[in-house]
């Protein structure tokens, strides 16, 4: 065979047997991919809540009678209290799963939520045996023994500076005062005293309180792992234009023409009560229709009160535009005060019907549409890291589930030799707050204020 045959049979045989081998290649990845897929739902659940798991899980919120009763009636709510479930199990699989879970403020946050259920079952379980106080439930002589015990004053320093951590940058500034930290020791203390006799007397082992644990591991576990996420759910500039050139409704002269509107219905004759009630976007006034009640000079921000105090009763304002947005004020009454220096000092009592850019009658903290938008892109980016990983999650809930109305209080089972603290932990120390996936998905405004100084400071 001559070197040219050699080559051309060489040629040949590659055209032939390479794509014959990438094809097998492509097939086998294909094959792994469908068994993997396929092993993944077969795969037993992480998390697995039957129907008497739900209707534990209810009964142990201390709903009012009138609720649990809403409750059973109401399929969609049944349904929603479900999905929030699957959506914080499923945050919490992952914390677990990236590493958030094992860091070791976080297992102190585990433990902690741990020893407060257990200790809060245990208070339910010796007041219904017939104790009618605190001290009858965790004696202050234990608490004392607890607190004198080596090691103790070295986990409550723990446990204190995980408290300050999860404390806003304000409260932080100033030392904790003595008695509030000898006060908030005796509290941690009782807690952990409670959580002893929890376990001792086996309230652990009971399925209504094992659930209740998971579900506060869940909510601790979703909030740290969406405090590690971070910047890369903040909304950039970029995403805040393109929402706002998607939404004209956020449009300042948009927001103008209902304030015109809605202040032409007034001085027609239409009832400033029940215009707020429908129109304004100050959640914290609105049903009371508007009411701000008295206020003098140097509480509101100046181009409210420059118009207010220019208003004589019984007098309605033209529009009044604020960072809050459009603002139509009557004045009630008006009246010469004493200041706590012995001053006099004028007041006034006014309403105010506030017209934001959005929905009219928005609740929550008025708002710039600007920032409207910045909540409302991050609020989208939580929600697709949310939905993301329930489709992910090897999560099973009940599709439905019957409330225990008052007078058919579920029985919790023992589950013998099964604990409620999975997560373990000699010193169970947290910081003062958490949230769950739903607290994540609602997290679109800060709370509601008025168009006080003090407000604008806060915003």
């Amino acid at each position: 065979m001559t070197a040219l045959t050699k080559i051309l049979f060489t040629v040949v045989a590659l055209t032939i047997i390479l794509p014959a081998s990438l094809n097998a290649q492509q097939k086998r990845r294909a094959v792994r991919a469908r068994t993997t897929k396929a092993a993944r739902a077969t795969k037993a659940p992480l998390v697995e809540i039957s129907a008497q798991d739900l209707t534990l899980m209810v009964a142990s919120l201390n709903l009012s009678p009138e609720v649990l009763y809403d409750f059973e009636a109401n399929k969609p709510r049944r349904e929603a209290f479900i999905k929030n479930l699957a959506e914080a199990f499923a945050v919490a699989e992952e914390a677990k799963a990236t590493g958030v879970a094992a860091a070791p403020e976080v297992k102190r946050q585990l433990a902690l939520s741990s020893a407060l259920v257990i200790a809060r079952e245990y208070g339910k379980r010796r007041q219904a045996a017939g104790a009618t106080t605190y001290e009858q439930v965790i004696p202050k002589e234990d608490v004392a023994a607890f607190l004198n015990e080596p090691g103790q004053d070295a986990n409550f320093q723990t446990f204190l500076r995980d408290y300050e951590s999860g404390l806003p940058p304000s409260s932080r500034a100033a030392p904790m005062p003595d008695v509030q930290r000898e006060n908030l020791k005796r509290q941690w203390a009782s807690v952990l005293v409670g959580n002893r006799k929890g376990l001792a007397a086996g309230v652990d082992r009971e399925r209504a309180t094992q659930l209740m644990i998971m579900e506060q591991h869940a909510r601790v576990l979703t909030g740290v792992y969406f405090q590690k996420l971070g910047d890369g759910l903040k909304a950039t500039e970029q995403e805040i234009n393109a929402y706002l050139a998607r939404h004209p409704e956020l449009d300042p002269q948009k927001t103008r023409a209902r304030a015109e509107d809605v202040l032409g219905r007034l001085r027609a004759g239409e009832n400033f009560d029940a215009l707020a009630k429908q129109f304004s976007a100050d959640s914290s006034n609105r049903d009371r229709g508007g009411d701000l009640g008295w206020f003098g000079r140097g509480q509101m921000v100046p181009p409210f009160e420059d118009a207010a105090f220019a208003l004589r009763p019984g007098e309605l304002s033209g529009l009044v535009e604020t960072q809050f947005g459009f603002h139509i004020i009557k004045v009630e009454e008006r009246r010469t005060g004493t200041s706590t220096r012995g001053t006099s000092i004028e007041e006034v009592r006014a309403r105010h019907i506030l017209i934001s850019a959005g929905a009219p009658g928005g609740g929550g903290r008025p708002q710039s549409p600007r920032e409207q938008a910045r909540v409302a892109v991050e609020v989208e980016k939580r929600d697709k890291v949310i939905d993301r990983l329930v489709k992910l999650s090897r999560v099973r809930i009940a599709d439905d589930f019957v409330v225990g109305t008052p007078g058919t209080s579920p029985q919790s089972p023992v589950a013998p030799g099964a604990t409620g603290s999975t997560d373990g932990g000699n010193a169970p120390t947290a910081s003062p707050s958490s949230s769950s996936a739903a607290d994540e998905r609602n997290k679109k405004s800060p709370r509601p204020a008025t168009v006080s100084r003090r407000t604008k400071r806060k915003s």
